[in-house]
């Protein structure tokens, strides 16, 4: 037996099925999705790589002195730095694949890479 709007008791239950399908699918992609964020520093011609997974601080030499980076609860920044106007420290914190910051003065820039499924977009809601 159909009601007003054309659907049968069964419709509507694969109607929601499906829809918590979808629900339940970008929850666990988004949980579990894809790879790791991986920290890429470079300076003086040389280039380090970290997970992101740990916390950390890490000393990096550069032109005018070694800089501190930190890793900390999945985000990044510079700690200290001999540059003179100290803007990479006073830079927020990065978090995001694709993200950069870096202390041009002391040439070293710091990168996080990974999976660009990590990112969420307008489109992906």
């Amino acid at each position: 037996m159909k009601n007003k709007a054309g659907f049968r008791p069964g419709d509507i239950l694969v109607i929601l099925l499906c829809l918590a399908l979808v629900v339940l699918s970008f929850v666990f992609i988004k949980a579990h999705g894809g790879g790791k964020k991986t920290l890429v520093i470079m300076g003086m011609g040389k280039e380090y790589s970290y997970s992101m997974d740990h916390d950390g601080t890490y000393e990096v030499q550069g032109r005018l002195g070694t800089s501190v980076i930190e890793v900390s609860d999945g985000k990044v920044r510079f700690v200290e730095s001999p540059c003179p106007t100290k803007s990479c420290v006073q830079h927020a914190p990065i978090s995001s694949v694709g993200e950069w910051s870096a202390c041009l003065p002391n040439e070293i820039l710091v990168q996080i890479e990974g999976n660009e499924s990590d990112k969420v977009d307008a489109l992906s809601f």
